[in-house]
């Protein structure tokens, strides 16, 4: 199963990619672990940059997330995101 999975990523099946990009969500709820900080981060960007606009729909709720932890971790919450535009 392992294997096929890694295959299907491989060969860049947009839907294998969509998963990765789901994965990312779960991966960046352990980002405190020194091994693992920002690589939630930098995978969902990889898969984001692959997948390209035609298949942007299908990620929409990770890469939302991603920029909701950016801002938090910069110290701005989301009432200072909405007052500055953002």
């Amino acid at each position: 199963m392992l294997v096929a999975i890694i295959v299907i990523l491989i060969r860049r099946c947009p839907e294998a990619l969509i998963l990765l990009a789901h994965y990312c969500l779960l991966l960046s709820k352990i980002d405190h672990l020194w091994w693992l900080q920002g690589m939630s981060r930098h995978l969902l960007q990889a898969v984001h940059k692959v997948l390209g606009k035609e298949w942007e729909n299908w990620i929409t709720w990770p890469l939302q997330d991603l920029v909701l932890s950016e801002f938090k971790n910069s110290g701005m919450d989301e009432s200072q995101t909405i007052q500055h535009g953002l």
